[in-house]
């Protein structure tokens, strides 16, 4: 099958340009852009697509450290401690319970 196509100039611009980048002619990466779109499968109604689920994790995790200045630093410092504080823990519990054995 044979399309002709009409595109405004900067898709034009964009398509050329994006070709180049893959080491493919414009017409080559139209036919696989069209090839691809029409092997995809349909969308199920109601389904969420994974390109939208990660989306809305972005944006939970965005929420969630939003107006956080935490650093990595700080996260390993608060982790360490927490590992140091669990340690102390159970080293308390072995000692008493050897104490009552």
């Amino acid at each position: 099958m044979t399309l002709t196509i009409e595109v405004p100039a900067e898709v034009e611009s964009a398509l050329e340009a994006k070709a180049a980048r893959l080491g493919l002619r414009a017409d080559e990466l139209a036919r696989r852009v069209v090839s691809d779109f029409a092997h995809a499968p349909e969308p199920v109604e109601g389904e969420v697509s994974a390109e939208e689920k990660r989306r809305a994790a972005v944006r939970s995790l965005r929420g969630m450290l939003a107006g956080g200045t935490r650093t990595v630093d700080d996260f390993l410092r608060e982790r360490h401690a927490e590992s140091d504080r669990e340690e102390a823990e159970y080293q308390q519990r072995s000692a008493q319970r050897e104490q009552a054995a």
